[in-house]
């Protein structure tokens, strides 16, 4: 006998696979099983829906948080350890001005930098050389670490980090 959901289960599937493949298996066991048709007892009907639920509220949390960092780039996770990107053929990668640091940890949250509002706003602070040490912390702890010893700050403009006293 066919399950009245099972018309759903490919449409399921189809959104959920591509989000999280592990969570899509589980739907997928529970919805082909044939959950509400007459030969399930009420128990398994019971633990395939509870099953069904945690993996849905899963799946949902994932896709939540996916957003959120979308929308909070602050909260990207980065890093940035020796050796450091060049600025320019042939620097040194031992060490790293602030304004590149920035730069570069900007990037992996998919923000940019603002040179001239940073260069007008700090002055020879931005170029000042750090070494620092940053593996897996957000942006915006990353960013602390780095501006807070030097008495600076920072503001998102447009898309872009601009530094600031």
């Amino acid at each position: 006998m066919t399950s009245p959901l099972q018309p759903r289960n490919g449409m399921i599937s189809r959104i959920v696979e591509p989000l999280v493949p592990e969570l899509s298996m589980v739907f997928r066991v529970a919805l082909l099983k044939g959950i509400g048709s007459k030969e399930d007892s009420e128990m398994k009907f019971a633990s395939r829906f509870m099953l069904l639920s945690v993996a849905l509220l899963s799946c949902l949390l994932v896709l939540g948080a996916s957003a959120q960092a979308k929308d909070d780039p602050l909260g990207a996770k980065v890093s940035l350890t020796k050796p450091y990107p060049p600025a320019y053929e042939g620097a040194k990668t031992d060490k790293i001005s602030v304004q590149y640091a920035v730069t570069a940890l900007g990037k992996q949250a998919g923000l940019g930098y603002d040179f001239k509002a940073s260069q007008t706003n700090v002055g020879k602070a931005s170029r000042k050389f750090i070494t620092p040490k940053i593996e897996g912390i957000s942006l915006r702890k990353a960013l602390k670490n780095i501006l807070g010893p030097l008495g600076l700050s920072y503001e998102v403009r447009d898309g872009k980090i601009v530094l600031i006293k």
